[in-house]
């Protein structure tokens, strides 16, 4: 009866796990990558129960790191790395196989690590090669693009350049604003600096708060009230005053990011399309791979 038992939780057991790696392979076709995580993770380590052959165990691997890279544990993509990279050396069998999903996780490894230059080149992807130079050059254009560090920007896409071919950036920068003369027009006037930087909305509002409180302290001193004039002249003028100059400058930094942004946007967009491209080709890779 013990026997009987055991055998029928055993049934169950592989039946759950068959239905969780049918709920994994689903969820990566629908491109729910946390829920195709969470499931071919589950299998994986039920693999024995389930008995799947060797390369089943490397293709789900493989989906596994895709799917903590796009959900970004990059943890994940480490550790699942290295435990594949065990499994093609312990285990080899089909050579082509293994020659697809070692290009699929090299490229990924190279996508989450892009501080990081592998010491060998990328292999290719579905018969289109990706040079491992131009790869670092996207991603960290990408990078310094989105933290707004164009001058950065601009000589790692120069540097992509190099390995692909690209539009090359236009070297006449648009007309920028100086920080020295906003600061100098608001120390005329407050607010005078954000007109410069066209932030018109808070050059008006600095300049009638500015209009008020002159006229409070001056009102203040033609009768007599000399504390009174003091108190609002120190915090409402003069506390202000200093600050708007600080605000001039910020006016004017945001106001040459944006142009900068918009100057640039064309290029970063071009990168950003051969990253899609990427991600495409290694996604449709992976499903082409057999998965038997």
């Amino acid at each position: 009866m013990l026997n009987i038992l055991t055998t029928l939780c055993l049934l169950i057991s592989i039946n759950a796990n068959t239905h969780t790696l049918e709920k994994a392979e689903q969820a990566f076709l629908d491109q729910k990558f946390a829920v195709a995580l969470e499931n071919y993770a589950y299998v994986y380590y039920q693999r024995d129960a389930l008995e799947i052959t060797t390369n089943q165990e490397k293709e789900i691997l493989t989906r596994i790191i895709y799917a903590a890279w796009k959900t970004q544990q990059y943890d994940a993509v480490s550790y699942f790395t290295n435990d594949l990279a065990g499994r093609i050396v312990q285990h080899p069998s089909n050579p082509n196989i293994d020659l697809n999903i070692e290009s699929v996780v090299r490229i990924i490894e190279v996508l989450t690590t892009s501080e990081k230059k592998p010491s060998e080149a990328l292999l290719s992807i579905a018969q289109k090669p990706f040079d491992e130079h131009a790869l670092q050059s996207i991603l960290i254009a990408n990078a310094h693009f989105n933290n707004r560090n164009y001058r950065r920007f601009e000589e790692y896409y120069a540097e992509y350049c190099t390995a692909a071919p690209c539009a090359p950036i236009d070297v006449e920068l648009p007309e920028l604003k100086s920080e020295k003369i906003a600061r100098n027009m608001s120390y005329i006037f407050p607010g005078l600096g954000q007109m410069y930087a066209n932030n018109y909305a808070s050059g008006i509002g600095a300049i009638t708060l500015s209009g008020v409180g002159i006229y409070f302290t001056g009102k203040a001193v033609l009768e007599d009230r000399v504390i009174d004039a003091g108190l609002i002249g120190f915090l409402l003028f003069y506390r202000y005053y200093s600050g708007n100059i600080q605000s001039a400058q910020l006016s004017v930094q945001k106001h040459n990011q944006q142009l900068l942004q918009q100057h640039y946007q064309s290029y970063a967009n071009s990168l950003q399309s051969e990253l899609a491209l990427l991600d495409q080709t290694i996604y449709h890779s992976i499903l082409h791979l057999p998965f038997d």
